[in-house]
């Protein structure tokens, strides 16, 4: 079997991020709770490159640890929706009350209509779909940290 598909004549489109005018960098602390090891990675490296100091943590219960030792205040958690062991809302909850006025970024693959359908998360709380770029992560902590 072949397939034949026509030529294409005109320019290619480009599919590059369009630049805005926020500054999408900060020297803000960050803790990222992720329990997929390469995701953590490469998220906490995206904001690296934007100067964001950043705390990793594979499990909530890490991701605690790091809140009951840490004397300075942690300014945003990252949060995947679904771990093992506690979901993103109860690790909300439980970083809250050690790190009061913390912002909240939850993450997940799941669309958010789907999370919030699932009673997971409430509607209107900080969401990014993952997969997400390096530059629409910047974007979005920024504008958590903003609000």
């Amino acid at each position: 079997m072949k397939i034949y598909f026509p030529r294409y004549h005109g320019k290619p489109e480009r599919t590059e991020e369009k630049t805005s005018d926020v500054q999408l960098t900060g020297s803000e602390t960050i803790l990222v709770v992720e329990d997929e090891e390469g995701l953590l990675n490469l998220t906490c490296s995206s904001l690296e490159i934007y100067h964001y100091h950043v705390l990793k943590a594979h499990t909530p219960s890490e991701a605690i640890s790091h809140c009951e030792a840490r004397k300075r205040n942690i300014d945003l958690l990252i949060t995947d929706v679904v771990m093992p062991g506690m979901n993103g809302k109860e690790l909300k909850d439980r970083i809250s009350s050690l790190q009061p006025g913390i912002k909240i970024l939850f993450m997940s693959g799941y669309s958010e209509d789907i999370v919030a359908h699932r009673g997971i998360l409430e509607k209107g709380v900080h969401f990014l779909q993952k997969p997400f770029t390096p530059t629409s992560l910047a974007r979005k902590v920024r504008e958590v940290l903003n609000s």
